[in-house]
């Protein structure tokens, strides 16, 4: 988000970047359909797949250090530019999280809604299916991305 504010009228806006691409399920199924026509794409081979696969592992990592879960990562919620820029989309389901750990006992991560941070979220405008239960399940980074590298395909 570049900008949020209210106009003279009082009226909330916000401006976001104009992301232009296409996402990864996009490319997969691309990739795909050309396999299944026994044709090769010049580009998206496994060495270009790998370097996408880096790109979204460095901001997960980079998210995941400042105590954000995307909670939503999938092929179509990754963007990559017609110069191989990578960017991590759809923010809108991701948890701040905080760790607690007292002596003695496992460290234990949990919301910070639930710790009385100053975040509020807006579940209410969100439609009715996109509602999400609120248990997390934590899982090594490896494991998550190792997951969504197999939907990649």
């Amino acid at each position: 988000m570049h900008e949020l504010g209210i106009d003279p009228q009082g009226r909330l806006y916000m401006t976001m970047e104009l992301v232009r691409g296409r996402s990864l399920a996009q490319l997969l199924g691309a990739a795909e359909k050309a396999r299944r026509a026994g044709k090769r794409l010049r580009r998206f081979d496994l060495r270009e797949r790998l370097e996408i696969m880096k790109k979204v592992c460095d901001a997960v990592a980079y998210a995941h250090a400042k105590g954000v879960i995307h909670r939503d990562l999938k092929p179509a919620n990754v963007m990559v530019g017609e110069f191989g820029e990578v960017l991590v989309m759809d923010w809108g389901l991701a948890k701040v999280m905080v760790r607690r750990e007292a002596p003695g006992l496992p460290a234990v991560v949990s919301d910070r809604a639930e710790e009385g941070a100053l975040m509020e979220e807006q579940q209410g405008a969100m439609a009715q299916q996109m509602a999400v239960p609120e248990e997390i399940i934590l899982m090594d980074r490896e494991a998550a991305l190792g997951a969504a590298a197999v939907q990649a395909g």
